[in-house]
């Protein structure tokens, strides 16, 4: 899993803002924040992740926070001011670690007792969702290719196949010319 402090691009909200004002507590700023998640950022999450992460998105963000405490009983529940998602506690957990692998989020888990500071990537591009491959599959990947290019005379290749012709097919017949 990823740490907080190694690998996420610095919260910087003056980049999201036209207006050179970065401040999250600005509507406009946080208007263009919950716009690239629901136009661009959806497209790469499952249908919990997108509930889970408007959550967080709300929670954070839509009061002009960077980051916030979240308890599973908060995310499940709510409070006063947040309905819940719903999820179970076992739900939760994937959701967010998938979040986390996919770098929507950044997770601080230094003080478990009062619950897990999550910070939203508001900087997210799509480049950041390519999951790393692991070594196992890229040299299954390598074997794979340098295996498809040996011959061994049992392959099929152009030079010893042989095409049947298709019964139900007419022959073409050549135009004719009218001399």
């Amino acid at each position: 899993m990823f740490t907080a402090k190694s690998t996420v691009v610095p919260l910087d909200p003056s980049t999201r803002s036209e207006s050179g004002s970065g401040d999250l507590k600005n509507p406009r700023v946080q208007q263009e924040i919950i716009r690239a998640f629901n136009r661009i950022w959806r497209a790469h999450m499952s249908l919990a992740e997108y509930g889970m992460m408007g959550f967080i998105l709300d929670a954070t963000i839509g009061w002009g926070f960077t980051s916030r405490l979240f308890t599973s009983r908060f995310i499940e529940n709510g409070d006063q001011r947040h309905c819940g998602t719903g999820l179970t506690d076992r739900s939760i957990r994937r959701t967010i670690a998938n979040l986390e692998a996919k770098r929507f989020i950044v997770v601080d888990r230094s003080d478990m007792t009062k619950g897990l500071r999550i910070t939203p990537n508001i900087n997210w591009t799509p480049e950041e969702a390519m999951l790393p491959v692991s070594k196992r599959l890229k040299q299954a990947q390598v074997a794979a290719a340098h295996n498809s290019g040996m011959d061994d005379g049992r392959s099929e290749t152009h030079e010893n196949t042989v095409a049947t012709p298709d019964k139900n097919v007419r022959p073409l017949r050549p135009k004719m010319s009218g001399h």
